[in-house]
């Protein structure tokens, strides 16, 4: 006799699924179970593959946590277990410093949009002051085992962060922007049109203004966020198309070639802002500039390494990619007051007169929220 799964089944797998979690993410055995903690793993058995990306274990992480920033479910931790067996001996326990591998195709393209296959070497303990009633420096706690993929200590923004990267433009948007107005594929069943969701190499007309975008210029597709401030919006990119055709009196046609989330039609489109990249190390400076958190992309409940922030934008035009903050955590217990620490390591990615964005890229408090101040601690040169 067949048994055809059902929702039951699926409710009970997804169940497990959850019960698992509860003792990987948490560390917690089973009722009665003896458990042997293995020692940490540093060296992975298997080279990484060429379609695959690194993780460097943090404090904190789980594989629960891994596979919903990499996969967007969490409940595909036992697959990332599986191909980290060399490492992970037991899923209850990883430890800082390891480095899990994901495989590329599987990733999230807003991540992999960002992110590259190998893991640059840690930077140097950093020495910078955040500010002259700080009794300490920014903590090396994350700075060696939480190093963003991809990046490095020198000139380290890259294209796909910027391009990526929310920010803050004026109430609506940008002005004169296009939008995704038709899909180039007919269904193959009848839908609407309105239905449609557009993928990497799919194409699309596009309602262009006019003098916006010639053929082979790109377009940056975005959605509206919430409103920051008294005039200001976050601009969310989706991606990025390319005007392949321009017809006089019709719409342009266009292809998708980045993709950071879901495109659909009535998106809006902008001409792609292209910021050039400081080259070398960005400097210590003693008392920058003080900015504070306005919007944390995706509203994580706890921000982590690779979040975006968007942050006002009060110190004027003095404030460039590649630039340095320090966030300050000033939330203490009243009944036992003490005072202000760094939290986490912000670097500058887009730059506008309503909003600055910063990328997390190390991390000493596990708690990043809005209303927190950033202080200026690196400057390009």
């Amino acid at each position: 006799m067949q048994v055809l799964p059902s929702a039951f089944s699926y409710r009970a797998a997804r169940a497990a699924g959850l019960a698992a979690f509860l003792c990987v993410g948490f560390n917690i055995r089973p009722i009665g179970a003896q458990e042997r903690k293995p020692a940490p793993t540093f060296t992975n058995a298997t080279p990484l593959a060429a379609d695959e990306v690194e993780h460097k274990v943090k404090k904190g992480d789980t594989l629960w946590d891994i596979a919903k920033e990499y996969l967007k479910d969490p409940f595909r931790w036992p697959e990332v277990f599986k191909r980290n067996s060399d490492i992970v001996e037991n899923p209850h326990w990883i430890y800082p410093g390891e480095t899990i591998r994901i495989p590329g195709s599987e990733v999230r393209p807003e991540v992999l949009a960002r992110v590259a296959t190998k893991v640059a070497p840690p930077p140097p303990p950093s020495e910078r002051t955040v500010f002259s009633t700080l009794p300490g420096r920014m903590s090396d706690r994350l700075q060696s085992d939480g190093t963003v993929i991809g990046r490095n200590n020198a000139s380290g923004v890259t294209r796909g962060e910027m391009d990526s990267a929310p920010y803050g433009d004026r109430r609506g948007g940008p002005s004169g922007s296009g939008r995704l107005a038709a899909a180039y594929d007919r269904p193959g069943i009848e839908a609407p049109d309105g239905e449609s969701r557009f993928q990497l190499h799919d194409k699309v007309f596009v309602n262009i203004p006019a003098g916006m975008g010639q053929v082979g210029d790109f377009l940056l597709v975005y959605t509206l966020g919430e409103e920051i401030g008294d005039s200001a919006q976050v601009v969310i990119p989706t991606g990025i198309v390319m005007v392949e055709a321009r017809d006089a009196g019709h719409p342009a046609l266009a292809s998708v070639v980045r993709q950071f989330g879901q495109i659909t039609l009535d998106q809006r489109v902008t001409p792609l802002l292209r910021v050039a990249s400081g080259g070398g190390v960005p400097a210590d400076v003693a008392a920058g500039p003080t900015e504070e958190v306005l919007y944390i992309a995706n509203n994580p409940v706890l921000p982590s390494l690779q979040s975006y922030v968007v942050m006002t934008a009060k110190s004027g035009g003095g404030i460039r990619v590649g630039d340095r903050f320090t966030l300050i955590e000033e939330a203490v217990d009243l009944r036992h007051p003490a005072p202000p620490v760094p939290a986490a390591l912000a670097e500058v990615v887009r730059v506008t007169p309503y909003a600055v964005t910063a990328l997390l890229i190390s991390q000493d408090q596990p708690r990043i929220r809005r209303g927190m101040k950033a202080t200026l601690t690196a400057r390009m040169p």
